[in-house]
Formats: structure tokens, C-alpha cells, sequence
């Protein structure tokens, strides 16, 4: 059982929305601030961190609502948030009115301590564009609704930033409950923020109005005493030590008083600025307590941001597995972690997060020396393996949600650059590329296209124009990613790869699931024999259709639209990886939404494979709470896997055999779109292939061309997936 009740990911843009000021962090390294002669930038804030934690370490979604100056301090804040991989779309740009009377950008000084010394910190943050916000200025249920977040995460940092600060959290906490968004806060008290509008009392004045709407409380023993007014037994400033009964007997009487689902604290015991006892604990009403596991002693090179590092690995942890103990150690980790490096923000991996959860701690990880093509490799590849992957210079053919949503983020995060986009209209294509800051914009193909610093472009245009598109690039001599389906006909389809392959041009189609870690662990068991001989599949794959899609997708049967040619697909791109050539489909479709569709919304369908296996699958745009999943079922055992069929890095693998039920450790956790992009660009580099290949992508629309008719005809239908001239 979880501890909380997600939206499912299928229907969010976001799994993880935070509100916060994002300060410019100048840090002196190892001198003073009051001696220093030069200083590094980073960017900082406390709601801020948690984003970029759960994006760059964690893999997730995440975006940040905050307000900026206009001027270069803010475009180099925005230039530091893009590589930590946040989405930026949502920042409120305030124009500059050239001194910084009006409004300006938050700095923060921040020196590390050593030894004796603690760590200081000055705040240059009055009148700052983020502290300005009012309520009205953000549209809270375009984000919640429209967009969907599953998580909303801010704090009493905010909270205290300005006499509106505390109305514009409350807004937006209102409207991500109102739209079934876990809320989550983090008390990080700070008597400077409070010291010049009334103080502690008003700050508990304050939090203990906004704690109404929380579901996720997070906070330290200062935090939970200067916030919300209670005390923790036997601690105070002199605090040395851990005293992990004091902090649970305080949680007892804060849950007594709220309804939180949820409460995490931190435990420091501060021996010195260089070392810390460290750990932590949380409590549910579903799990009692439950704590991590205590590091005592710990060396802290920088402790700022630790706090905020725990709580991104904790809300990992319910997003992902819903295990209270699980996320309280992934937050411990990780925040043990980012103290380990200088800055705000965590420069830990997901590796090595599980590798400290696991207690290989500092000990050496080495890799094993062979080939990419090796399977050791490519369940353990590093960041330095990625470093020396070829890079490419895109081209978007189509201003799309996918590409603002997974490829844009994965490209930036793996190096590629994007040069320019097309739309086939000439405003939407100059709006999208100044939000996604892309250099070029047209709404002229040909312009694209005979551009010599493009290398490759990805196509995500309606599926009716994928045919012709793909054609003109491969002529201009541009390797081709294509969104699924790779066409909407099977002569169509062959015709592409074709003109890829005459060409000289790499051509892959981007279906992300055959590259999640899930699915090539379940690959490699089936590979290996684990189940034996397979006998039936079964695939879960119905989902909650976002509004913001909700488009063609239900009105344009002529366009491609329809769970066939939307999820079906996707479910053959894994099941012919999986168990080889399909044979025939028999299918049943029924439209069940709340909308006036012009296609079927829900399909199940039963597909014969060569060997005697049967497939059962269940596609839908219509349901929202059932979870996803894809079983194999064997002579020898059978696998589970849970949560396996989304874009993202999540989802777990269960192999139940003779000798009883065990989980199977998933070694890579990257994000699937980044994993697809390496491919390809290895593809165009080394002659080798992609994730998955034009003409796997058209096997794959084979089957959901199958499905389709079978589900119109009402009778079996064979699968064509020998190449067909067009």
C-alpha cells in the first residue's frame, strides 16, 4: 500500500512543480566573504533545489514558478536553471527598470565554515521581482490543470520573503489540491526573512495557516519549534546530538493537531562546521515511523543545501516506489551526498544515491573494461562513458508538447543542440522558440532543411505528415528521429526507410519504452531464460488522456488519431522486441470517455505471436488510477512489471519462480528520452542502430494498424510486417 494517491504520470506534464525565489549564490570558496577577491556563481534557493534535485539527480520532470529582473544577472540565473535541467517556462519576467529601484535579482553570499567556524551567509534580497508576486499573477490552474503536476513542493522560505508572499503560497497551494497535486512544504525557518514584519509570531501565524493545505511536512527541530509552536524535548541551541525519540514524541503532537499524511525531519547534531552527525526520520499514519539510517561523524564540505537534498530524495521515494522507509533513505543519502560538494544544489547521481542506500558508501566503483556493445556496459554505463558520445545539431520539425516536455530537456541534458524549429506557422514557431530559447524559427521547410549546421532533425508534426516530412529530409541529407507511428500506412511507412536508407541517413522512430532500464532488464530475463518458454504476455497500458491533449487525438481519425495508433503502438514497439513476429490480432473498441470522440478511446486487444504466445492488452485514454504494467508469463516462471509502461525512469521488476518471488535490481535509471538521443547520435557516429530502427518502427505500426481493423471488423486480422512497396 502507498502512502499517498498520485495522479498518474500519463496525464501531467510535470511530476514536480516548486514555487520559490531562485537567487545568484556567490560563493568565496575557501576565503571570507568580508576578504574574498573573487567569487563563483551558482544558482540557489530552497524550493528551487528540490526541482533540480529530482531533475538532475533523480531523473524527473520538474519545473520552477518564480519571477526574474529582466536584465543579465536574470538571463545568467536562467542560464544556470537550464543546466540543471528544470523547465524555466513558467519563470515570470519582470522588466527592468535599469538601477533596480522597482525590482531586481536575489544574491546570496555564501561562505562554507570549517572546524570552529560555522558557515555564513548574507542575503541581498529586498525589492526582488519573486517577492513581488500577488495573487492573480500566476495561473495556478493552467499549471495544475491544463499542464498537471503531480507534485507541488514550497516553504516557509517563500512564505517569508514579503508581506504577499505568504497569499500567492496559498493560492497556489488551493489550486494544486483542487487538481489533485500532492502538496508538500518545507518549514526552513530563517529569522532574517521574518526579523523586519513580526518576527516569530508571525511566522507562526503564517505556516500554521498554510500547514492546512499540506500534505507532506518537512522540517528540522528549529523549524517545527519557530514555525508551528512546538517544542522538542531536551534540545536547544548546544544540540550535539541525535535524539531521534525526542523528535517523535514532536511529530506525535504536530499530527495531532494536522492532518498531514506525512511528516520528515532531518537529525543534525552539529560536532563542528567539518563534521555532522547525520539522519532522519518520517512517520505516517500507514507506516508508524520509520529512520534512516544514521551517519554519525559525517565530514560536511558544504552543508548548505542539504536539507533541500533530502527533501528531493524523499518526495523520489513517494513518487516512485510510495515506501515511507525506502523514501526516507533516499532523502538521508542524498542530502549526505550534496554535502559533499560546494553549492546549493546536488551534483550526486541516482548511482550513487542507491549506492549509498545500499552501504557501499566511499569505497570505489569501478567498471568492468569492454565494448559499449558489451551487456555489462550498457546496464552500467557512467556519465564519463556519455561525455565522449557524438553530439548533434537538430532541427525541430514541429513545435510540439512532446519535444517542450521530453526532448528539448533530454537534448540539453546530453549535450545535443538544437538550432532551430519549424511550425507551419510562422508565429507559433517564433512564440515556441523564444519560450524553449531555440536561436531560429521558421515556418519554411525548405529553409530547415538546406541549413548546413543542421545534422538531424527530429519530426513530432501531426502523424498524417511524418510521410512527406521524413522524405524531404532524407533528400536533403538529415538523419530522421520520427515520433510514433513512424507513418499512418504500411507503403507509407516502408517508403521512409527507403529514402532513409538510398539516402546514407540514420532513420529511428522515438519509442521510448524498449529504452527504459525496466524493459531491457525484462529483455535480458527473457534472453537469459528465466521464464523459460513464454507463453502469454499481458500488457496494462490504459491511461488518463490530459486535457492539454485532448485534441486530435479524439477528433482526427484521418490524422492518425485513436489508442491504436497512440498507445498500441507503443505496446508492439516492446512486445516485438520481446517475443518476435507477430501473427494476427482480434480486437474490441468502445468510446467511454466524458468527450464527443470520433474514434475509439478504449481497445483490448489479443495478438498471436509466433511460438504459440498470446498477448492481452488494455489501451485506453480513460482511466486514471489503474497504474501500468506488462507481465510475462513462462514455463519456468513469470515476470511483473509494475508502472513499466511511461516515460519516465520509474516502475519496478518482479521475478517469481521455483524458488520464490524476488525484485530485480533495475542498474540504469536514465531517462528514457536521454537514453533514446545517445542511441541515435551513436547510430550517425559508429554505423551502428537506434534504439529503435525505422523499419522496427514499422513493424510496430503493423500491429496497431492489426488492432485497429480488427476492432472496426470485428474478426481476426493478420499482421503485415514483410516490407510492402509504396
Amino acid at each position: 500500500m502507498t502512502v499517498l494517491e498520485l495522479r498518474p504520470r500519463e496525464e501531467c506534464a510535470f511530476d514536480e512543480v516548486s514555487l520559490g525565489e531562485v537567487m545568484l549564490r556567490l560563493d568565496p570558496g575557501d576565503m571570507r566573504i568580508k576578504t574574498a577577491r573573487e567569487f563563483r556563481a551558482w544558482e540557489g534557493g530552497g524550493e528551487y533545489n528540490v526541482a533540480r534535485g529530482l531533475r538532475r539527480c533523480f531523473g524527473l520532470r520538474t519545473a520552477v514558478v518564480t519571477a526574474l529582473a529582466d536584465n543579465p544577472v536574470g538571463r545568467l540565473i536562467e542560464d544556470l536553471m537550464l543546466q540543471g535541467g528544470v523547465d524555466v517556462s513558467l519563470v515570470n519576467w519582470v522588466p527592468y527598470d535599469g538601477l533596480g529601484r522597482t525590482v531586481r535579482n536575489g544574491l546570496n553570499f555564501t561562505e562554507r565554515g570549517f572546524g570552529v567556524r560555522g558557515a555564513q551567509g548574507v542575503s541581498d534580497r529586498g525589492h526582488t521581482a519573486a517577492s513581488q508576486l500577488k495573487p492573480g499573477d500566476v495561473d495556478w490552474d493552467h499549471i495544475f490543470g491544463t499542464l498537471g503536476a503531480r507534485w507541488f513542493h514550497t516553504g516557509g522560505i517563500y512564505a517569508g520573503l514579503s508581506p504577499t508572499t505568504p497569499e500567492v503560497t496559498g493560492e497556489a497551494m488551493a489550486a494544486a489540491k483542487r487538481h489533485g497535486a500532492i502538496v508538500s512544504y518545507d518549514l526552513n525557518y530563517r529569522p532574517s526573512l521574518w526579523k523586519s514584519y513580526g518576527g516569530q509570531q508571525r511566522a507562526q501565524e503564517v505556516n500554521r495557516a498554510l500547514a492546512e493545505h499540506v500534505d507532506v511536512m518537512i522540517g528540522n527541530e528549529e523549524d517545527f519549534t519557530a514555525c508551528l509552536g512546538f517544542q522538542v524535548p531536551d534540545t536547544g541551541e548546544d544540540l550535539t546530538g541525535l535524539e531521534a525519540a525526542n523528535f517523535k514524541a514532536m511529530i506525535g503532537q504536530v499530527t495531532a493537531e494536522f492532518g498531514f499524511s506525512v511528516v520528515a525531519t532531518t537529525l543534525r547534531g552539529v560536532v563542528s562546521a567539518s563534521v555532522n552527525d547525520w539522519g532522519a526520520i518520517a512517520w505516517s499514519a500507514h507506516d508508524g515511523f520509520v529512520e534512516a539510517r544514521h551517519r554519525p561523524a559525517m565530514e560536511i564540505y558544504d552543508r548548505v543545501g542539504g536539507g533541500d537534498s533530502f527533501a528531493s530524495g524523499l518526495i523520489y521515494g513517494l513518487l516512485t516506489t510510495g515506501d515511507l522507509q525506502e523514501a526516507v533513505e533516499y532523502g538521508a543519502a542524498h542530502g549526505a551526498l550534496a554535502m559533499t560538494t560546494p553549492g546549493d544544489t546536488s551534483m550526486a547521481s541516482l548511482a550513487e544515491v542507491q549506492a549509498l542506500v545500499a552501504g557501499t558508501g566511499a569505497r570505489v566503483q569501478r567498471l568492468p573494461a569492454c565494448s559499449w556493445r558489451s551487456a555489462a556496459a550498457s546496464r552500467r554505463q557512467t556519465f564519463s562513458d556519455r561525455s565522449s558520445m557524438t553530439t548533434l545539431r537538430w532541427g525541430l520539425i514541429g513545435a510540439s508538447d512532446v519535444a517542450a516536455t521530453r526532448i528539448i530537456p533530454a537534448m540539453r541534458q546530453t549535450g545535443h543542440q538544437i538550432a532551430g524549429v519549424w511550425s507551419s506557422t510562422g508565429e507559433h514557431a517564433e512564440q515556441y522558440a523564444r519560450q524553449h530559447e531555440i536561436p531560429d524559427a521558421t515556418s519554411s521547410l525548405d529553409e530547415l532543411l538546406s541549413r548546413p549546421d543542421i545534422d538531424a532533425v527530429y519530426i513530432s508534426t501531426i502523424n498524417r505528415a511524418h510521410h512527406a516530412q521524413t522524405l524531404s529530409a532524407a533528400a536533403a541529407g538529415k538523419h530522421v528521429l520520427c515520433e510514433k507511428p513512424v507513418a499512418l500506412t504500411l507503403p507509407d511507412a516502408w517508403a521512409m526507410v527507403r529514402a532513409c536508407d538510398a539516402a546514407g541517413v540514420v532513420f529511428g522512430v522515438n519509442h521510448h519504452l524498449p529504452c527504459a532500464g525496466t524493459h531491457r532488464e525484462i529483455r535480458r530475463l527473457v534472453t537469459a531464460g528465466a521464464v523459460g518458454q513464454p507463453l502469454g504476455v499481458r500488457v496494462f497500458h490504459a491511461v488518463h488522456l490530459p486535457q492539454r491533449l485532448a485534441t486530435w487525438r479524439l477528433n482526427d481519425p484521418a490524422g492518425g488519431g485513436g489508442v491504436p495508433l497512440d498507445i498500441t503502438v507503443h505496446d508492439a514497439a516492446v512486445l516485438n522486441r520481446l517475443l518476435g513476429k507477430p501473427l494476427t490480432a482480434v480486437a474490441s473498441g468502445v468510446r467511454q470517455g466524458p468527450w464527443d470522440a470520433a474514434v475509439d478511446d478504449a481497445i483490448m486487444s489479443a495478438i498471436e505471436y509466433e511460438g504459440s504466445v498470446l498477448v492481452q492488452t488494455h489501451d485506453a485514454f480513460t482511466v486514471q488510477y489503474a497504474g501500468t504494467g506488462l507481465e510475462v508469463h513462462g514455463t519456468e516462471g513469470s515476470i511483473f512489471g509494475r508502472d513499466v509502461m511511461t516515460q519516465d525512469p520509474v516502475g519496478s521488476v518482479v521475478l517469481r519462480d521455483a524458488s520464490g518471488e524476488r525484485e530485480v535490481d533495475i542498474p540504469d535509471r536514465r531517462d528514457l528520452y536521454e537514453v533514446s538521443l545517445e542511441a541515435f547520435a551513436r547510430a550517425v557516429d559508429e554505423k551502428a542502430e537506434p534504439a529503435v530502427t525505422g523499419a522496427g518502427g514499422v513493424r510496430a505500426l503493423a500491429v496497431a494498424l492489426a488492432v485497429q481493423e480488427a476492432a472496426l471488423c470485428g474478426r481476426r486480422v493478420p499482421v503485415s510486417v514483410e516490407p510492402v512497396e509504396g
